[in-house]
């Protein structure tokens, strides 16, 4: 925790809302922060035609929880603690680098919300998974603005 606060000192960070999005669908739980798409839009903008990013298939959010039902410790694998957290629906505050880190395939933003980390170990989690760190494995969250997909 504390290399992501001395992160947060040397980048210059955003600050915007999302709107927290709970689903449950073939025993998966999938909570994520909804992102506004004129941010990744902004970023996709930065990066040269060159490099020929492709908009990813899904709208831009921040992944907090992507699980197996079954696997979660809490509240018998429902989503009460989403619930006591404000529930779907409810704007959440992120801040994010608008610098946008290349990746393999993927390209994302880094982003930082200690609620939805909070909300994580409510549940019993981890607080970061593979879903929820970008595909360098640093320490936080991250918004996904492109892929070299094709």
């Amino acid at each position: 925790m504390e290399r992501v606060r001395r992160l947060l000192e040397l980048v210059a960070m955003e600050r915007s809302t999302g709107i927290l999005s709970a689903t449950y669908k073939d025993g998966l739980l999938r909570v994520c922060v909804d992102v506004d798409e004129g941010i990744a839009a902004y970023a996709r903008s930065l990066v040269p035609k060159s490099a020929r990013l492709s908009v990813p298939r899904y709208p831009p959010h921040i992944s907090v929880i992507r699980e197996p039902v079954c696997d979660l410790p809490t509240a018998n694998g429902d989503m009460y603690a989403v619930a006591r957290f404000g529930g779907d629906g409810r704007e959440v505050e992120f801040e994010y680098d608008a610098n946008v880190v290349p990746g393999g395939v993927y390209w994302w933003l880094r982003a930082w919300c200690q609620e939805m980390v909070w909300l994580r170990v409510a549940m019993g989690l981890s607080a970061s998974s593979a879903y929820t760190r970008p595909p360098d494995g640093e320490e936080c969250l991250h918004v996904t603005i492109g892929n070299l997909k094709g």
